[in-house]
């Protein structure tokens, strides 16, 4: 059995669990593969059982903690698949003969059943909430007094939404960008100190894993192509420091060529 992506169900804790009882059957079938005695496949399949205690527990946990509408019915179905593998483990110690291909047959429906059924619903249910919990427009951008930790938690239900394929990029830029640029609006920078605070703030969205890298540079260009740059480039000491700045800004794309070009222009005019 191989791990396929179509198994995460878009909770990271639980499906780096998810994963290792994946590695675990695929420790058996090689153990099977290899004609290993019973015994190896019986401390397999304890270590396999062992586990799986530890992860249902940790799920039950989560559930509970997001206020999982079917944590009892999840909890029944756990205790079952303990059970069930359980019995195996019996059959294996009364030394009955158990067809290796039987037993992987089993085991493989059992962890797929768990992770493609019963577990799909608590992604199900996270995005829902997440959704839920942003509204029915995703983000309700004409709220100005909106705390910081507000804002970095709708701007990450955002990237959770996309990441999770629930919206467009075109629709998660433009949410993210318009969130965004209501705490940093280009017509109030007037200065390159102001300029350069406003470009970190949104590098660190990006460093934070707050918003992708690509909102981060459409971002970044906005700012500078809707900020006076005539008053950025006269907070410059002299002239000197002026072009250092516009190259910097073409270095790193936020100007295009023919601003550039045009700006660097107008300097060298005035020396």
């Amino acid at each position: 059995m191989e791990w396929n992506d179509n198994f995460n169900i878009g909770v990271a804790s639980i499906d780096a669990q998810h994963k290792e009882l994946v590695y675990i059957l695929k420790y058996l079938q090689k153990s099977i593969k290899g004609n290993q005695s019973q015994y190896v496949f019986a401390n397999t399949i304890r270590a396999l059982v062992e586990y799986t205690k530890i992860h249902f527990t940790d799920e039950e946990r989560f559930m509970e903690s997001i206020g999982f509408p079917q944590l009892g019915e999840h909890k029944e179905i756990h205790q079952t698949l303990i059970q069930e593998v359980k019995h195996i483990l019996l059959r294996l110690k009364r030394r009955e003969n158990i067809k290796p291909i039987e037993l992987m047959r089993f085991l493989n429906d059992w962890v797929t059943k768990h992770i493609m059924n019963e577990d799909q619903l608590i992604g199900k249910f996270v995005l829902d909430e997440t959704r839920r919990a942003v509204g029915n427009e995703i983000i309700d951008l004409t709220h100005e007094e909106i705390g910081n930790l507000e804002y970095t938690t709708k701007l990450q239900a955002l990237t959770e939404l996309y990441n999770q394929q629930a919206i467009p990029f075109n629709e998660y830029q433009k949410k993210c960008c318009d969130l965004i640029l209501t705490y940093c609006n280009p017509k109030s920078i007037n200065n390159h100190d102001d300029l350069g605070r406003a470009l970190s703030s949104v590098e660190n969205l990006s460093n934070n894993s707050y918003i992708h890298n690509d909102v981060c540079e459409a971002l970044k260009r906005y700012i500078i192509t809707h900020v006076s740059m005539n008053e950025i480039l006269e907070s410059f000491a002299n002239s000197k420091a002026q072009l250092t700045f516009l190259n910097s800004m073409r270095e790193y794309n936020l100007l295009s060529p023919a601003d550039h070009s045009r700006y660097k222009e107008t300097i060298t005019k005035t020396v």
